[in-house]
């Protein structure tokens, strides 16, 4: 997994390097050096340690998400603001099987971060109002 400034930086390089082979009549090696940038931007925006993670969540292996996700080192720093959210909502939700106090700092981790769907933030607060009782 590669730092999120890192990958931006890793597009720009690919694309330029990309026009340049344009301009020099490389037209095959030009689309496909923006493919390889286009990919790193959409990493940039979708982790793709976080979706391993979703897809392991899907077939309720808990223990395989926990591990995906702690291979994230420092969140803060490597993932975006709602990547940070959907981080802390995935920990809440493994947490509150276990340790419904650490499942409660991660509900509300991921709700002052955000989460883009609607569906999720409602499970997250409902998780959390059920924590509460």
């Amino acid at each position: 997994m590669f730092n999120k400034i890192f990958k931006l930086i890793l597009s720009t390089i690919s694309i330029s390097y990309a026009i340049y082979q344009i301009t020099l009549d490389n037209i095959g090696n030009g689309i496909a050096l923006i493919f390889l940038g286009l990919i790193f931007i959409l990493l940039y925006f979708k982790n793709e340690i976080l979706i391993i993670a979703f897809l392991k969540m899907r077939n309720q292996n808990f223990e395989a998400t926990e591990s995906w996700l702690l291979k994230i080192k420092n969140p803060e720093s490597s993932l975006v603001k709602k990547q940070v959210g959907y981080y802390n909502y995935l920990l809440g939700i493994i947490n509150s099987q276990r340790n419904l106090t650490q499942a409660e700092k991660f509900f509300r981790k991921a709700i002052s971060y955000g989460l883009n769907m609607n569906q999720d933030l409602a499970m997250a607060k409902l998780s959390l109002a059920g924590i509460m009782m």
